[in-house]
């Protein structure tokens, strides 16, 4: 099954209904907006003599596939993911729960979390998360992704593919899945779109 057929199983057998989809949409656009906004802004910013390369994500109509409630978790675990081959995985589908310590912007897009575990999760992390994260979760939200917006503080629930990222030799939740907030947002699903395409320039 390629990823077109994955996410189209996943939308038509996903509990949600018009009105549902509607609402989540509304409720999206504008956060999805302005992380396209801020990817822009931030892909500009590089060293001389270095290139800058802005994540283009295609994917199904160029949108993320999004609903409220719990994601079923797709049949290829690094779906969305820019080269893979830097990513071991440990489980396709891990939940782990958390408060937000940190956000950070990345060149290409990428959103990361640094996210605090509460007890009992922290067997998920590794020798490389205690020494250069500080005792957390690395947490990869990918561009095209529509999750209604995050701040320092939060206490959320994330589940994805739980995954060792032999680069920066820590563990890490890459891709995300679905996030449960403790708000009145409840559990948000939003896939990523298929993989991405990296548009480089080289500065002047």
């Amino acid at each position: 099954m390629d990823v077109d057929d994955d996410v189209a199983r996943l939308l038509l057998t996903s509990p949600f209904d018009r009105r549902d989809r509607a609402a989540v949409t509304r409720r999206l656009t504008s956060t999805a907006a302005a992380m396209v906004a801020l990817a822009l802004a931030l892909a500009g910013c590089s060293s001389s003599g270095h290139k800058a390369c802005l994540a283009k994500h295609p994917g199904s109509g160029g949108l993320a596939v999004t609903y409220p409630g719990a994601a079923k978790c797709p049949n290829n675990p690094l779906l969305g993911v820019y080269n893979p081959s830097r990513l071991k995985v440990h489980s396709p589908c891990t939940r782990i729960h958390g408060t937000v310590v940190v956000i950070d912007i990345k060149k290409d897009g990428d959103q990361h979390l640094d996210l605090r575990p509460d007890p009992g999760y922290e067997t998920l992390l590794d020798k490389g998360n205690l020494k250069d994260q500080s005792g957390s979760m690395v947490v990869e939200i990918m561009p095209g992704q529509n999750f209604p917006p995050l701040k320092v503080g939060d206490h959320i629930g994330v589940m994805g593919t739980f995954v060792h990222d032999t680069h920066n030799d820590w563990n890490e939740i890459h891709p995300v899945w679905s996030i449960a907030y403790r708000n009145n947002a409840g559990e948000i699903t939003s896939l990523p779109p298929r993989i991405p395409e990296y548009e480089c320039a080289s500065d002047a």
